[in-house]
């Protein structure tokens, strides 16, 4: 297991077998966004950027997560968006699809400015 440094908390970001979340860069990441385009179910947790890597249940319909870093994986939504964030919710990691965050690039597959890719 690795601890990476988030704006000064050493925070074990393990997802299922080892992705671990890369440090904050100092102009804005980790960052809060909301969970949108869900309708009233929330997002799943998923330990990985794929569909089928479902693991429980992740935040609710309107939460809001603190988005680490950024990879790419499964197409999701109407623009077919492959980019996925490593997130927090309450204390819990996991992989959520850009398409239902409230981040800049909803309809892309650039990441935010400044943040990072998951290593």
């Amino acid at each position: 297991m690795k601890n990476r440094i988030f704006a000064g908390v050493a925070v074990a970001a393990v997802i299922g077998l080892g992705a671990v979340a890369t440090p904050a860069s100092a102009s804005g990441f980790p960052g809060n966004y909301t969970v949108i385009n869900t309708g009233t179910i929330g997002v799943a947790s998923r330990y990985a950027p794929y569909l089928n890597a479902i693991d429980g249940y992740g935040a609710p319909a309107g939460g809001t997560v603190t988005v680490y870093c950024f990879v790419f994986g499964d197409p999701v939504g109407p623009y077919n968006n492959r980019l996925w964030h490593l997130v927090s919710y309450l204390g819990h990691n996991f992989y959520a699809p850009d398409r239902y965050l409230s981040t800049p690039t909803v309809t892309t597959n650039v990441p935010p400015p400044d943040e990072y890719g998951c290593q």
